[in-house]
């Protein structure tokens, strides 16, 4: 594997992203930050295979900017959402044109896993199950198209992947900028299922 395949672009939509209400979701993202914390724990087992790391956001009207990150990346990772599936829709598009390897996850191509069908791979439910099997399947270039961690068992919390925050500017440590509020945000081991439920109604999701 060459120097520039050891390279991953990490990256994931801005919070509080809205299409449909640009302007409240700009005012939530000056006043409020949440690190993405779900790209965070992939970056924690890339890094301990040795990958080179970058993290960035994709930003509304600007995918275009990140078309020279994506060309020096052998592999990018992509944490999606349901409504941010356009940007990530634009990103996988770049990345295919300059022929790269793109993970796709999140509960976005989870719950929706047609609309992210151009990626290389799609990951399905948490990543912790599949995330090691994933990186060496790309470590000898026969990844295989679908990681589905939803059939698998609740892993055990005791195993959980700490998130690497290195991957992320100084700049989003609470305190740094006293106008932002810095909510935590729990991502892992709820065992009632509510984010399908959540889904369903709205987006027409499955909760099975």
């Amino acid at each position: 594997m060459n120097l520039c395949e050891r390279k991953v672009l990490l990256l994931s939509g801005p919070q509080y992203y809205n299409e449909r209400k640009p302007a409240s979701a700009r005012i939530s993202r000056f006043y409020e930050h949440i690190d993405p914390l779900g790209i965070a724990i992939v970056s924690a087992v890339l890094k301990k295979h040795g990958f080179e790391r970058k993290w960035l956001p994709i930003i509304p009207g600007r995918v275009n900017k990140l078309e020279k990150y994506i060309e020096e990346a052998g592999f990018i990772f992509i944490s999606a959402r349901h409504f941010d599936t356009s940007l990530t829709q634009e990103v996988i598009r770049i990345a295919n044109k300059h022929g790269k390897t793109t993970v796709i996850g999140g509960y976005g191509p989870t719950f929706n896993p047609s609309a992210f069908e151009e990626a290389t791979v799609r990951v399905s439910g948490e990543a912790e199950p599949v995330i090691e099997k994933l990186v060496d399947d790309l470590l000898t270039n026969k990844p295989e198209k679908i990681y589905d961690a939803t059939k698998l068992p609740p892993f055990d919390l005791k195993d959980y992947i700490w998130p690497d925050r290195n991957i992320f500017p100084s700049s989003h440590l609470p305190g740094r900028n006293r106008l932002k509020r810095h909510p935590q945000e729990w991502q892992r081991g709820c065992t009632k299922r509510r984010l399908p439920f959540f889904y369903r109604p709205q987006h027409g999701g499955n909760s099975q």
